[in-house]
Formats: structure tokens, C-alpha cells, sequence
């Protein structure tokens, strides 16, 4: 003890303290987690992140911005079904190139998605349609004009029915006229009308028995048709319409 005794100095003991402390600082350090407050700003780099670390979860709602997509990371797989609506797509984006051949399906446009003023003149070619895609309820109205109809397109089998329906009889008397009409029913379109004599006609009466006018009515169904007599004695004609059926 003696011989300890005289080599311990005050440096000595110091000394021994500091390289206690520091051992056993360490261990207390190493078993202490580290918490948000132990980092630095910036401390965490990206060689420093395990792949595949950063889950849904931890990523904070609306914090993925357009500037943090990459080129080509949004495919058509990633985007919801009827999740692309017209306010989406520029004025004329959609061009003739970017509709694949029977791509673009019912199924997966939305109701009133794509509009007019979003889709670039003479986009949609006839090989961009479906097989009997454009049916009669895709049609407007009077859209289909006669430069539109090849030649022999409309054949007597695509027509209704042609029918002559007759008017009352109308008398007219001597050196007078008279007018007489026909009507097609409902649901027929007038296609012309005309009128003929009940009591014959040759070519000795022809100056005198004829049509002064025939012509359609503005209700759209009704044909007239004024008659002249000058034959001497009263006579009398048949009103007739031809209209073609549904």
C-alpha cells in the first residue's frame, strides 16, 4: 500500500475518473435511442434510407407534387377508372395518334367526359370506330345530309311503306274551281298529292277539267289540290296524298 500510496497523484486520480466516466458515457449513449430532436437538419441522406423504407404511410397526404413524378411514372395501370374527366384534358389533346385501334371503350369514359372542344379536328378516323359503334342514338338529327349517302346506299328495302290516301270527293260546279285535300296519318311523311276525276277524263275534256295548283299545306301532312270545270256540267274529283311509312 505504501508503495501504491507513493505513486498516486492528484493527475493520476483525475486521470483514472475521466476514463471511467467515459466508458460508462458511452455505454449510457449507445443504449439511448435517437429521437427527432437528436438529428440535424438534412442529417438523414438517401444512401442512409433502407430500400423500400418510406411506405404509403409514411407519406404525408397531397406532399407528392407534380415536380416529384418522374417522366412516364403515371401508365394507365396507376390511374383510376373514370378518374380522367374533360376538365383534365387540354383543349384539343386527344389527336388521331393517340387512340388506339378500338381502345377508347364505353366502359371507361364517364358520363359526358370527353367534349367537344377537347378533342382536335379530324381526330377520330373511321378506323378509330368499332364495329357498328355509331348507332342511331349518336346520330343527330337531320346530321346525315345527301353528300353523305353513297350512290345505291338507300334501296327500296331501307323505305316504308309508299301509300295513296284518298281525300273526300269535292264537286265543282260549271266554269268554277273548287279545293280538296288528303292527309297522312301519323307517323307517315308526305312525299307529294295530286287529284283525279270521278267521272273519267279524255282528251276532249282536257281544256276544260284540269288542276289550277297542288300543293303541300304548312301543317305538314296534308296535300291540296285546286281542280278547274269548264266542261258544261258540274263535276267532281278525289284529293289524294302519298305518304311513306315508318
Amino acid at each position: 500500500m505504501k508503495q501504491i500510496r507513493k505513486h498516486l497523484t492528484y493527475a493520476n486520480v483525475m486521470s483514472s475518473i475521466a476514463v471511467f466516466l467515459l466508458l460508462g458515457g458511452a455505454t449510457a449513449i449507445a443504449a439511448k435511442k435517437i429521437g427527432a430532436n437528436e438529428l440535424k437538419a438534412n442529417a438523414v441522406k438517401t444512401g442512409k434510407i433502407v430500400k423500400e423504407a418510406v411506405t404509403a404511410g409514411k407519406i404525408k397526404n397531397g406532399a407528392v407534387i407534380e415536380s416529384k413524378i418522374g417522366a412516364g411514372a403515371v401508365t394507365s395501370e396507376k390511374i383510376g377508372k373514370n378518374a380522367v374527366t374533360s376538365e383534365k384534358i387540354a383543349k384539343e389533346a386527344v389527336t388521331s395518334e393517340k387512340i388506339a385501334k378500338l381502345a377508347v371503350t364505353s366502359e371507361k369514359i364517364g358520363v359526358n367526359a370527353v367534349l367537344n372542344d377537347k378533342i382536335i379536328n379530324s381526330a377520330v378516323t373511321n378506323n378509330k370506330l368499332g364495329a357498328e359503334a355509331v348507332s342511331n342514338g349518336k346520330i343527330e338529327n337531320n346530321a346525315v345530309g345527301t353528300s353523305k349517302l353513297a350512290a345505291g346506299s338507300v334501296t327500296a328495302g331501307k323505305l316504308g311503306t309508299v301509300t295513296r290516301r284518298a281525300g273526300t270527293t269535292v264537286e265543282v260546279t260549271n266554269n268554277n274551281t273548287a279545293l280538296g285535300s288528303a292527309t297522312c296519318l301519323s307517323g307517315e311523311v308526305r312525299l307529294s298529292g295530286g287529284a283525279f276525276w270521278t267521272n273519267g277524263f279524255n282528251a276532249a275534256l282536257a281544256k276544260e277539267m284540269h288542276v289550277v295548283h297542288s300543293f303541300p299545306s304548312s301543317d305538314g301532312v296534308t296535300w291540296a289540290t285546286r281542280m278547274y270545270n269548264n266542261s258544261g256540267s258540274t263535276q267532281s274529283f278525289i284529293p289524294y296524298v302519298i305518304c311513306l311509312g315508318a
